[in-house]
């Protein structure tokens, strides 16, 4: 492994550092700066790698997500798969999870959410076959597009909620079936 995999490695191990001093320190900013002080290499090395601070945030977040996590969850909450079958797969992305909850919960998450979200969104849209801008008329392309953040909201916020625990709770505490019914039916409601 060369030097330069190296300092890509530990700008990404400097962030989650920088993240979880933030808890400590809520109003300290994770920038270039700090990045690269917290990993010990220049701010050359940084640009060596990324772009803009926009870049780094996109890799991280590219490093962190799984789409076989949403595909996981899509396929419990319609049916596909039942939840004492999923609960093994969900379990294989307890460390995703957190860290998409960590993310969610900084002072970054301002640039975490959006990408996310969207993210998210495409998946589960591509794997349920719902086109949310195709409808019979304007309020139904609105109401779709409700229904789809509103569902996605909840489930992101009780993943930042989890992260935010100490320790975290198991992710199958999160497999409840009230929430799922739920989630199940508003999806329902998209596919409509």
């Amino acid at each position: 492994m060369g030097r330069s995999d190296i300092n890509y490695q530990e700008l990404h191990k400097a962030f989650w550092r920088l993240l979880d001093q933030e808890r400590q320190q809520p109003y300290k900013r994770i920038s270039v700066q700090a990045l690269t002080c917290e990993a010990g290499c220049n701010r050359g090395t940084f640009y060596y790698h990324f772009h803009d601070i926009e870049d780094f945030y996109d890799d991280i977040l590219t490093q962190v997500f799984d789409d076989n996590l949403v595909s996981t969850v899509v396929e419990i909450i319609s049916g596909e798969q039942s939840v004492e079958e999923g609960i093994p797969n969900i379990n294989h992305f307890d460390q995703a999870v957190t860290k998409i909850g960590q993310l969610l919960n900084s002072s970054v998450s301002s640039h975490f959410r959006p990408r996310i979200t969207k993210v998210i969104t495409q998946n589960w849209q591509s794997k349920l076959g719902i086109n949310p801008t195709v409808a019979e008329d304007a309020s139904d392309i609105a109401v779709k597009q409700a229904i789809s953040e509103f569902i996605l909201g909840g489930i992101l916020s009780m993943w930042a909620w989890r992260a935010r625990q100490t320790p975290p709770p198991p992710l199958e505490s999160l497999a409840r079936p009230e929430f799922i019914g739920s989630i199940a039916e508003l999806m329902r409601q998209l596919r409509k």
